[in-house]
C-alpha cells in the first residue's frame, strides 16, 4: 500500500470521505465527477481499485499525471460522455 497523498501534496482527499473509509477494508470505489482527482487518488492510495470519470479532458489529464507520479493506477479514467460496460453483477 502506498502512503496517502497529504493536502500539501494537492491531492489529499475531504475529510468527510476518511471519516467514512477509514474502518473500510478497500474495495471498489466510483468517483463520477471526480475533478482533479483528489478523493481518487486517497482511495487509490489505499488500495481501493477506482473507477473515475469526468467530463473535462484536463482533469482526467492531470489524474491520471499524479497517479503515476505517485505509482498508483486505476481500473478506468475517463470521460464520463464514453460508453463504460460493466460487466453483469459487479455494479
Amino acid at each position: 500500500m502506498k502512503p496517502a497523498p497529504t493536502e500539501s501534496s494537492g491531492c489529499g482527499s475531504n475529510g468527510f470521505l476518511k471519516q467514512i473509509v477509514e474502518k473500510q477494508r478497500p474495495g471498489v470505489a466510483l468517483d463520477y465527477g471526480m475533478g482533479e482527482g483528489r478523493n481518487a487518488i486517497y482511495l487509490a492510495s489505499l488500495g481501493w481499485q477506482v473507477w473515475g470519470f469526468d467530463p473535462a479532458d484536463a482533469g482526467v489529464a492531470l489524474v491520471q499525471k499524479r497517479a503515476k507520479e505517485l505509482g498508483l493506477t486505476f481500473a478506468h479514467c475517463r470521460r464520463s460522455r464514453q460508453r463504460i460496460r460493466f460487466r453483469q453483477g459487479t455494479v
